[in-house]
């Protein structure tokens, strides 16, 4: 329903420049936020997609083109002909993104799941909102991405659909909507995002005499046959999820690195083998932000 607010007159600009288009999308953890007096700076947001030492709390997405799907204001009329707006509908977007197919695969467990989504235009400019207290943060979105048979000819370049809706249409009003200039490049903010690098095990786990061994083959993703060599330390892995173990712990063999081959001792605190799944995750940090990250591996035992 329409506000009784305060509406100032305060005359029309000569300058009727249009807006940028969309280009990326920022998908943040729900709740997260960034400081009031940051958000304006490359570093910001590699803070966010790309910290040393650290998960990325976010991923930036790049369109390869969009739809604005909102729907229309809900108006009704009465009996005697007076028209009146009943509800306004907040935004939604349906992106088509630029990404190879194993990233959309692992993009499908963000279906149905709430992020906070920050925008960027094709200037690196941002749509985004932010809390009573002046945090900055994207709105508040839902995420439900289109599981399908491939599509046919040219219209594989949509192939990779997902939905994008806003939550609640107050954070696009009343002042907490706001966009901001930005001190960066579209380039610069597409090589925040770390190198997707695919890891899969070429052994099965080896309890008893096996020592608690597994090997694995690590790739850049979507082609297998470039290997990545860049996870030669027991730092490199970091365990996600123990199904049944305590303290586990991972070293890593690489002799074969140059060939993208690794192989793994896994142990519980015990020390011994491990007696029920784990989820592990390579990466590589330089000096400065995370370059390259893995899949989630589940090794079965």
């Amino acid at each position: 329903m329409a506000n009784c607010n305060t509406y100032y007159f305060q005359g029309v600009a000569d300058c009727k420049a249009l807006r940028e288009s969309l280009s990326h999308a920022l998908f943040m953890n729900k709740r997260a936020t960034i400081a009031a007096d940051k958000g304006a700076a490359l570093a910001d947001y590699a803070a966010i997609v790309a910290p040393k030492e650290a998960n990325p709390t976010g991923v930036l997405i790049k369109f390869k083109s969009y739809e604005v799907t909102t729907d229309e204001a809900e108006m009704s009329t009465t009996s005697l002909g007076v028209t009146e707006q009943i509800r306004m509908n907040p935004p939604k977007i349906r992106a088509y993104a630029d990404m190879n197919y194993l990233d959309y695969i692992n993009f499908f467990n963000a279906n149905g799941k709430e992020f906070e989504v920050v925008l960027f235009d094709e200037q690196g400019n941002t749509l985004r909102t932010e809390t009573t207290a002046g945090l900055k943060k994207g709105a508040r979105a839902k995420v439900f991405v289109k599981i399908d048979v491939p599509k046919i000819g040219a219209d594989l370049q949509n192939e990779c659909q997902f939905d994008i809706v806003f939550s609640n249409r107050e954070e696009w009003q009343y002042g907490r909507f706001a966009q901001d200039t930005t001190a960066f490049t579209v380039p610069e903010l597409e090589d925040l995002n770390p190198v997707g690098i695919n890891i899969v095990a070429t052994s099965a786990y080896l309890g008893g005499a096996g020592a608690g061994t597994i090997n694995i083959k690590a790739t850049y993703r979507g082609e297998p046959s470039r290997p990545y060599t860049g996870l030669t330390a027991a730092g490199n892995y970091q365990l996600l999820q123990a199904f049944a173990d305590l303290g586990v712990t991972i070293a890593v063999t690489a002799t074969g690195a140059a060939l993208g081959d690794y192989m793994l001792t896994i142990k519980n605190g015990t020390p011994a083998n491990i007696v029920g799944d784990v989820i592990i995750q390579a990466f590589e940090d330089d000096a400065n932000n995370r370059i390259a990250i893995s899949n989630p591996l589940r090794i079965k035992v």
